[in-house]
């Protein structure tokens, strides 16, 4: 199962455990997300009178290196997510008529330790239990237009897998798919972050 779920989601760390979790039980893994951020408010949600354009830029790195795979899976959930927010009204690979530029970046903190507590979760057939974590953080830089100064917003956020282990909603909130939990962690981070730029003086389109 853990093998299918690093194709979905390449970003998460899950590739490690998954070589020595072969005779866990089926149902063992489970998915949770931080509630350090969790979904934006409605309150939270301006809108703009003009929506702009955009040219968008993702880059998603492990410990401060891209990582291409990790860019070509994030990418339609970062996408669905920005025009969720309707702060923009298109996005583009190639330079925007306006020259507004939109930088969204994952940088994904890998726990180094992860083999040795996949290893251990492994000889006990998963019920010694263990949880890795993955912390991200995630910047967003916009240039409203060419030569004028960057809206910037920084977060964190952070996606657990325990394999062997009970629920346990102190590690945020459980998702049953490791797919499902990618999703809301990308939304969640996406959102709080464009929205932190919308309020700033300068945003396109206000």
């Amino acid at each position: 199962m853990l093998k299918h779920v690093t194709a979905r989601a390449r970003f998460a760390l899950m590739a490690i455990i998954a070589a020595t979790l072969i005779a866990a039980p089926a149902n063992a893994a489970k998915f949770y997300v931080s509630n350090q951020l969790g979904p934006v408010k409605a309150e939270e949600r301006i809108a703009v009178a003009t929506p702009q354009s955009v040219q968008l830029l993702l880059d998603f790195q492990t410990d401060g290196v891209t990582n291409a795979k990790a860019v070509k899976e994030v990418k339609p959930l970062v996408l669905k997510y920005l025009e969720g927010t309707k702060l923009f009204s298109a996005f583009t690979d190639a330079p925007a008529p306006n020259g507004a530029l939109l930088v969204v970046r994952f940088n994904n903190i890998v726990d180094h330790s992860a083999a040795g507590k996949g290893f251990k979760a492994g000889l006990t057939l998963g019920l010694a239990g263990t949880a890795v974590t993955d912390n991200y953080d995630v910047t967003f830089e916009l240039s409203p237009a060419a030569g004028q100064p960057p809206l910037k917003s920084s977060l964190k956020h952070a996606l657990t897998t325990t394999i062997g282990k009970k629920s346990d909603p102190s590690y945020g909130t459980e998702y049953a798919k490791a797919k499902e939990a990618v999703d809301a962690m990308v939304g969640q981070a996406v959102e709080h972050g464009v929205f932190a730029l919308a309020v700033q003086d300068g945003f396109p389109g206000k």
